[in-house]
């Protein structure tokens, strides 16, 4: 039954996806392996590069060109951390570095000094990103920022992830 479940949650994300890039003049497309999904609505798209797409699937030879593919089709390309660049500047030397920046004074001013503020973000700590969190906080941030492992390998589903973990709706393990 699990598998059914499965296929009918694709169909259900792939028609949601559809109906909503049928509408659209441009795509704002987040990881280079979901043009799989977008490259036949022939819609153009600005593509941006989060880690795991650039880092790890661009040189596996399942996903090698599909990624190379994406980067160069896209009309713009941003990457989030400095450390793609070299995995992104030789295929787009155009390609821009848009940091997600979360500045926890100023979420701490409107939060009212009442503890640590809750910063909650999605990621996958795979093994290319110095593997899981540290205990107590997700990798690269102060105290009190929370992280979301949303890595769905084979370790996470039989609960050995770096990461204390609660399943989601998402499939994410909440850090």
């Amino acid at each position: 039954m699990r598998p059914v479940r499965r296929a009918l949650r694709g169909i259900r994300w792939e028609a949601g996806l559809v109906r909503r890039a049928v509408r659209a003049d441009l795509l704002d497309v987040h990881g280079a392996t979901v043009t799989a999904h977008t490259s036949w609505l022939r819609k153009p798209f600005v593509l941006h590069l989060h880690g795991t797409d650039i880092r790890v699937r661009r040189y596996e030879a399942r996903y090698s060109g599909l990624v190379a593919d994406a980067v160069r089709r896209a009309r713009d390309v941003y990457y989030t951390t400095p450390d793609l660049a070299e995995h992104v500047m030789d295929l787009r030397p155009d390609a821009v570095l848009q940091p997600v920046i979360v500045d926890v004074e100023e979420l701490a001013a409107h939060h009212g000094g009442r503890g640590p503020v809750p910063v909650i973000f999605p990621s996958r700590w795979d093994a290319d990103k110095g593997g899981g969190p540290p205990a107590g906080g997700a990798p690269h941030t102060p105290g009190g920022v929370r992280g979301l492992d949303c890595d769905r390998g084979p370790a996470v589903r039989r609960g050995r992830s770096s990461v204390r973990r609660a399943t989601t709706g998402s499939g994410c393990a909440r850090g």
